[in-house]
Parts: C-alpha cells; sequence; structure tokens
C-alpha cells in the first residue's frame, strides 16, 4: 500500500486538527444538549430561524407539548395558536439582532384565548467566529402566581367595599416605630382631619376618652405580650361629641416584625356611660 503524501507536508497535522476540532465541538454539542434537556427550568436553544435546537424536559411540561419531539420545528409552528405571536415575533428579531431582553411579567395568549403568565429572559448565542447563530431563552410559568396577585388584589377591593358600605374602620400598627396607619374610613369615624395625623401610635390615645384609656391601653398591651387578639368598647371624644366604638384587633409576626391589625366601627347602643 502506498502512503498517501502529505501536501506542503501538512496534510496530516492538518487532517488531525480538524478531526480533533469537529471531535470537540461535538463533544460541547453533546455535553449542552444533556445540560439544556434536564435543566431544571424551561430552556430552548434556537437557530436564526427561530426553529428548535435543544429543548428541555421542562419547556415540554410547561407548555403541554407532549405530542413528540419539536426539535427542528419553528417556534411559530409550535405556537401557531398564539393570539399575540407578533409581539414574540418581535422581540425575537430584536435578539437575533444581538440585543438581551428580558421581562418580569408578560403574556402569551393562547389560541383557546387561555393565558400564560411567564417570566422570560432571551439572549442571542455566538459561533466559534462571532456571528450571532440564534437565540436562546429561559421561561418561567408564574400564571398560578399571577392568579394568586389577583385573587388577593379582588379580595382586597371587595374587603375594601364592605369596609366603606359597613361603615367600618381598618387600621394597622407596627411595633417597631409604634406606627400607626389607618383607612379613609377611620378618619371619618373619628372626626379626625388626615392633615394633622402624624402616625404615632399613640395618636390614638389622645383621643380616647379619658375614663376608656387604661382599660383599653392594658388589653392592648395584654395582646401583644400573648401574641394574641383583643376585643374591647370604648368611647372617642370627637368633634361633634363623644361617639361610642368596638374594636377587634389581632396580632401577628411578619418577617421578624411585631405588627397589630384592626377593624373599629362605631356602635351608638353600646352600654357605656
Amino acid at each position: 500500500m502506498t502512503d498517501k503524501k502529505p501536501i506542503d507536508g501538512r496534510s496530516d497535522i492538518l487532517s488531525n486538527e480538524l478531526i480533533k476540532e469537529i471531535s470537540d465541538r461535538k463533544h460541547a454539542q453533546n455535553l449542552l444538549s444533556v445540560f439544556v434537556k434536564y435543566a431544571p427550568g424551561a430552556i430552548a436553544l434556537f437557530d436564526r430561524e427561530m426553529k428548535f435546537l435543544v429543548v428541555s424536559d421542562r419547556w415540554y411540561r410547561d407548555y403541554d407539548l407532549s405530542e413528540g419531539d419539536i426539535t427542528g420545528s419553528s417556534y411559530y409552528d409550535v405556537f401557531s395558536g398564539a393570539t399575540d405571536k407578533h409581539k414574540w415575533e418581535s422581540y425575537h428579531q430584536r435578539a437575533l439582532k444581538g440585543e438581551k431582553l428580558r421581562n418580569e411579567e408578560d403574556r402569551l395568549i393562547k389560541e383557546d384565548g387561555n393565558v400564560i403568565w411567564l417570566k422570560w429572559e432571551m439572549l442571542p448565542w455566538f459561533d466559534k467566529f462571532g456571528v450571532i447563530g440564534g437565540v436562546i431563552m429561559s421561561t418561567e410559568v408564574i400564571t398560578h402566581k399571577k392568579k394568586l396577585e389577583d385573587d388577593y388584589r379582588k379580595s382586597r377591593q371587595l374587603l375594601e367595599m364592605a369596609i366603606e358600605t359597613g361603615q367600618i374602620g381598618f387600621w394597622h400598627w407596627i411595633e417597631q416605630n409604634n406606627r400607626l396607619e389607618w383607612n379613609d374610613q377611620m378618619f371619618r369615624l373619628f372626626e379626625f382631619d388626615e392633615s394633622d395625623f402624624t402616625g404615632d401610635g399613640e395618636t390614638f390615645f389622645d383621643i380616647i376618652h379619658p375614663d376608656d384609656e387604661a382599660r383599653v391601653r392594658g388589653l392592648l398591651n395584654r395582646a401583644i405580650a400573648e401574641r394574641g387578639q383583643y376585643h374591647t368598647e370604648y368611647r372617642v371624644i370627637c368633634k361633634s361629641g363623644v361617639k361610642k366604638f368596638k374594636e377587634h384587633g389581632k396580632v401577628f409576626l411578619d418577617d421578624g416584625l411585631l405588627r397589630m391589625t384592626g377593624i373599629c366601627q362605631e356602635i351608638p347602643e353600646l352600654n357605656l356611660p
């Protein structure tokens, strides 16, 4: 057998280097594929045409893509039913031009009208020549968190409506700085000018009837010491005269801070002097 003659005495070296480079690139690609596939988050690697190159298992789960392998498919085919696809296309084009993008709260609207709320990050990836080869995208579905926030907001709005309708005052106190907060109804009930309110916890005891102060203060201090609740009745000296109130409060710890929240309602028929 005749040995192949090297060209310029360098063919064997170049061939070995080329084979090693191809092997190294293949190994790196395999490692990347494994990393992305088993990543705890939803990650997808796209080429310049936004075709899936590598997809994590979490991506399949988050977007209910259990029908089959989407590698090689276009993002726009996989999410063809999304009614806001033009918005996402603009994001992709910006990333393909070299921009790094992120959004803490965004929507993907499905064909059936259901909304997936996302926290996402998108950035370009580069080949060995420094040329943008495509986009890598990481997403986190926050739909459940968003729903909880919306439910809390709606519940708070309903509570505020109930408080306003029922002529109920709402207050909040923080032990750390003896800070007292009142809602608008508290100012109306006590006939107190909001511009004169400093937020100091002693403000309440400045307007409470002197004959009720010691008893109410004692109940509050006991509730704070026992991290419990308190219920009381008292009189307040208002501009129009003395009014009678019933109050309920509860002490709780929030991030290590002692707080108390309560409600107050005027009850003229209370059995107080």
